[in-house]
């Protein structure tokens, strides 16, 4: 039961960080869309569907195993907020 509950909490970890890169179909872009002024969130918006191009082909390169970019991202600060979160 232990090992169950460290590895849900991994995963809403890698979830939760994943949403917060900002790049367009993910939560991350929304985030910084709404905390931008007006003149910066039109600028910010016209970059939307290049990010989207951008999200695809980093998704594509991670899964290919060539360049992680996801993973170089997302594991060290996961990692961190784990054993926050753990208390290890």
């Amino acid at each position: 039961p232990i090992l169950i509950i460290y590895q849900v909490i991994a995963l809403n970890v890698v979830l939760f960080l994943f949403n917060l890169i900002p790049l367009f179909p993910i939560d991350g872009w929304h985030m910084v869309f709404c905390l931008l002024p007006p003149s910066l969130a039109a600028q910010w918006e016209r970059y939307q569907q290049v990010t989207f191009y951008i999200f695809i082909g980093l998704m594509l390169l991670s899964f290919t195993r060539i360049f992680n970019v996801f993973g170089i991202l997302i594991s060290q600060p996961a990692g961190e907020l784990q054993r926050l979160l753990i208390g290890i």
